[in-house]
This record gives structure tokens, C-alpha cells and sequence, in this order.
């Protein structure tokens, strides 16, 4: 499954651009999905003639997000899902941190360490429907899994 992914109305004048992403800097980490929705209409350019362009335009957005956690974090699969009214929506999970504290139970003991944000999700597959003026519906999916290969800070 791809993590970008254009879908467009069955007359070609609707547009949505959807994407998946799993991100990583050292103090911020992020998973998850994205749309914006697009209309074909007569716009003027710099020079005041007519053309016809893409023009963002709100919608009925549903995205439903399944997560699935890093391999022994005991996290299993989750479900998210929002819906918005809007031209653009992203729904996702993240992560915020610059040190690591470790609290020993047993003695008491606390210690802190440099440490980066955890994300211990794994991957992330999104349904994302789109239902624009008069009624007519996109639907797409995407996922992404991989900090390096799926539309990530690192390319």
C-alpha cells in the first residue's frame, strides 16, 4: 500500500491528495495520516487572464486510522477515527520528549538520561473518505511503517 495517494470524483472535478507519514526527530516524534481536498475551478492568474485550477474547498472528511504497536511494546492493534468539515485534516499519535526518567520501584531510585521522544507505534494504515458537494465520495487508503521509506523528514 502506498503512502501518498491521489483520488479523484468519478467527473474529474474533485481532487484528494492523501498521505501517511511516520516521523522522528530526537525530541518529537509522529505517526500518522492526512487529505486535503481540491476543487477544478475557473480561477484568474497573475496576469488576470481566465484558467482553470485546483482550489482547496472544504468537504465531509472521515479518516479512520488502525495503528499497530513496535513488536513486544504490548500494544497490539487501535483503532482512531475522526470526521471534520474542512478543506484539509490530518489525524495522528505523537510523541514529545528530551530526557529519559527511570524509576526503580524496588530501591527508589531515579535517574535521567538523555533521551528522545518513544513512539512505540509501529505502523499506521488510514482510510480516508471524502464526501464532496453533491454527494459524490472518494475513498483511499494509505500507510506508512518506516521512519526512512515512508514520506519522512529523511525523505
Amino acid at each position: 500500500m502506498a503512502d501518498t495517494l491521489t483520488v479523484f470524483t468519478p467527473d474529474q472535478q474533485w481532487k484528494a491528495d492523501m498521505s501517511a507519514w511516520k516521523n522522528y526527530l530526537f525530541f518529537y516524534a509522529s505517526i500518522g495520516s492526512e487529505v486535503t481536498v481540491y476543487n477544478l475551478q475557473e480561477t484568474t492568474n497573475i496576469w488576470g487572464n481566465s484558467t482553470k485550477g485546483w482550489v482547496q474547498q472544504s468537504a465531509l472528511i472521515m479518516i479512520e486510522n488502525t495503528y499497530t504497536g513496535s513488536e513486544g511494546s504490548g500494544i497490539g492493534t487501535f483503532m482512531q477515527s475522526q470526521q471534520f468539515s474542512a478543506s484539509s485534516a490530518e489525524l495522528e499519535q505523537w510523541a514529545v520528549g528530551l530526557i529519559s526518567i527511570n524509576i526503580n520501584p524496588d530501591s527508589g531510585d531515579a535517574s535521567a538520561s538523555p533521551g528522545g521522544a518513544q513512539l512505540i507505534i509501529n505502523s499506521v494504515q488510514a482510510t480516508i473518505t471524502v464526501v464532496v458537494e453533491g454527494g459524490q465520495t472518494m475513498v483511499g487508503k494509505v500507510s506508512a511503517s518506516s521512519f526512512i521509506s515512508d514520506n519522512s523528514i529523511w525523505g
